[in-house]
């Protein structure tokens, strides 16, 4: 990783860079710092796809040292960060690959968001945290105050599938953030199996959701988030009709078995008042 580093340091033209290093057991937060350095050179990058998936050694250290790294490319549109296990992949293999981490916490999440606000060209974020046990309401609310900030944005994923210390909070928190994102057009969050978040926690992700008149595609997923009830699935649908600019939808709520099927059933004919819809998509097997 060093040496890697080292080689980036001459290389200032690159625009666009994309590293695998899943289950790099090897990495540490050492080697992060050397990655860091290297990308603190690359003045002209506009797209870093990093991934770590598996790695159980890489800490808050690592978060900024990359965050270092990144804040000083003014021209950054894009940045796929992947730490951990994403959600999705997670579900299909039934939680079995799912490796829990708890070195990453909020102090990380801050770094990240400090580094965020400095991108001034930020188009396109893509986060995954699965399995991130230690993160809390507070890191989400550190990237909820980083999000009012990066204007620009047309596109955020983010996954923090199995992150089981979220509440509600964390939907209020990230809500906040995103009602700013005038240019926001597509939003993907993965919730599985934070089995604290409840109904205030979609009510206040709906008030900040309605606000984003721009938005075109929404998906959320709540899979096995088994608090949710009727109440707060009524809500949420209250206010996603606000959003008139919506042409794709996909909300699952797999798993959610307090939700009932009278419930289910006013929320799909709600949909029938989206003549704009393209394309919708439904779950709540239980």
């Amino acid at each position: 990783m060093k040496t890697l580093g080292e080689s980036l340091k001459i290389l200032t033209s690159l625009q666009s860079i994309r590293f695998f290093f899943n289950y790099c057991n090897q990495i540490t937060d050492e080697g992060l710092k050397s990655l860091g350095e290297g990308l603190q050179r690359l003045t002209s990058l506009q797209t870093i796809y990093l991934s770590f998936q598996g790695n159980k050694k890489i800490s808050n250290d690592s978060l900024k040292y990359l965050a270092e790294g990144f804040k000083e490319a003014s021209t950054l549109q894009s940045i796929w960060l992947h730490l951990h296990e994403s959600g999705i992949r997670v579900i299909t293999v039934f939680f079995k690959t799912c490796i829990s981490c708890d070195k990453i916490s909020d102090e990380g999440l801050k770094k990240l968001g400090e580094a965020l606000k400095q991108l001034s060209c930020l188009r396109t974020i893509h986060l995954v945290f699965g399995c991130c046990k230690a993160i809390t309401d507070e890191g989400l609310r550190y990237l909820g105050e980083s999000l009012k900030e990066a204007i620009t944005l047309q596109s955020i994923f983010m996954d923090f599938s199995e992150c089981g210390r979220l509440t509600d909070g964390s939907l209020k928190n990230l809500g906040e953030g995103l009602q700013q994102l005038t240019s926001l057009q597509y939003v993907y969050c993965s919730f599985v199996s934070c089995d604290k978040i409840a109904n205030q926690g979609l009510k206040d992700l709906g008030k900040c959701l309605k606000k984003l008149s721009s938005l075109q595609s929404l998906n959320f997923t709540f899979n096995y988030c088994i608090e949710i009830k009727d109440e707060g699935l009524k809500s949420l649908s209250e206010d996603l009709q606000q959003l008139t600019s919506l042409q794709s939808i996909y909300l699952d709520f797999t798993g959610c078995s307090q939700i009932t099927v009278s419930a289910q059933k006013d929320f799909m004919d709600s949909l029938k008042t989206f003549h704009h819809l393209n394309h919708h998509h439904m779950s709540f097997r239980t």
